[in-house]
């Protein structure tokens, strides 16, 4: 895991200073101090890096679109019409005390070809920097919840709010379950409709996984756009079972 390697070549660093370079190991003890803090807060809130946590973030498949946080009892519906218009599928990762309020729409998504993962199945910022074994609760409550509405066992997993730590990473190891980050966020739970179709265009490219929300703000009208744009761009568009199974093979 990187973060061990980071944190052995720091250590090192250190030791060589404090062997040759004592008298002014303090001050190069503040720096490298800050440093590895800083590098350490950026791993913790950016699943890109892949610090803690070994991430797919690019599709080799084609712009791969993936909706968080549901299902949603108003949205969900309504992205699984436009999809099916679309004649796309998409990867949904849910939470999984949203999965036993609205089961019916879990078998939705999966009769229509779409692919599940799991969120956590609480989805709050007390499942963050959690132990170990905390974490191992809250995948397996989740993968509980998808099995029993579906049938499926699931072993792909995207972390809430793309928070990592070496508990989770080491949660995810032990249950041998592939994470997908991202590469390109919507931010359609802060920005307006029109503005978060503007980021999208703007940063998508052929190889992006794409984070957007059942919950978000982005009109669906909109997100018809966004497909339409990738269309246009000639890109191509994932098939998520497509996807997972490269993910498995790899």
């Amino acid at each position: 895991m990187r973060f061990y390697s980071l944190s052995i070549m720091f250590s090192l660093v250190f030791l060589i200073v404090a062997i040759f370079f004592s008298d002014h190991l303090w001050t190069v003890f503040g720096i490298l101090a800050f440093t590895y803090s800083s590098i350490l807060l950026w791993g913790i809130f950016d699943l890109r890096i892949q610090l803690f946590v070994k991430a797919t973030v690019h599709s080799k498949n084609g712009v791969l679109l993936t909706f968080d946080d549901g299902p949603d009892a108003e949205r969900t519906p309504a992205i699984l019409d436009l999809l099916r218009k679309k004649k796309i599928s998409a990867l949904f990762f849910v939470i999984g005390n949203q999965v036993e309020k609205h089961p019916e729409m879990i078998k939705r998504i999966v009769q229509e070809g779409h692919v599940v993962g799991g969120h956590s199945y609480s989805h709050n910022l007390r499942t963050t920097f959690y132990s170990t074994r905390s974490y191992l609760k809250e995948i397996d409550k989740c993968n509980e919840a998808i099995e029993k509405v579906t049938g499926i066992t699931n072993n792909v997993y995207r972390p809430p709010f793309g928070i990592t730590d070496p508990s989770m990473g080491r949660a995810l190891k032990i249950r041998k379950t592939k994470t997908i980050g991202w590469s390109v966020r919507s931010l359609d739970t802060k920005l307006t409709s029109k503005n978060s179709l503007s980021r999208l265009k703007r940063r998508t490219r052929k190889d992006s996984i794409v984070l957007l929300h059942d919950n978000g703000i982005l009109d669906v009208k909109d997100l018809e756009g966004y497909i339409d744009h990738c269309i246009q761009k000639e890109y191509a568009i994932a098939n998520p079972v497509e996807f997972i199974e490269d993910l498995h093979d790899a």
